[in-house]
């Protein structure tokens, strides 16, 4: 049996808190949206995961937990949904998106 080292642990550590994150954050989003949530496709949903999980990863812990992703209204998802495939398509770069995805997410504050 191969042996896992310490980098590897803390890649797959951080990589678990991170989806953990995204997940809890996610569903803040979906309770808050009500059936609302369910007019966003699956693939706007799971842009939305991705585009947070990078975000999760730019942006400080502290920055992160000041958000109040419940009071995010839908036309601030549409817009962070529209940052994510424009970053998924790189027609933006991942520090533009970054930086786009901080002014929508500073409304909550």
């Amino acid at each position: 049996m191969s042996e896992i080292t310490n980098d590897e642990l803390g890649r797959k550590m951080f990589q678990i808190q991170k989806e953990r994150t995204v997940e809890e954050t996610v569903d803040k989003i979906r309770q808050s949206q009500g059936s609302a949530w369910m007019s966003f496709s699956p693939e706007d949903r799971k842009t939305l995961e991705d585009l947070l999980g990078e975000a999760w990863v730019s942006i400080g812990r502290a920055e992160w937990r000041s958000y109040a992703f419940s009071r995010l209204k839908g036309e601030d998802l549409e817009r962070l949904i529209g940052i994510g495939y424009e970053w998924e398509r790189k027609n933006i770069e991942e520090s533009a998106a970054i930086e786009e995805v901080r002014i929508v997410l500073k409304n909550t504050i």
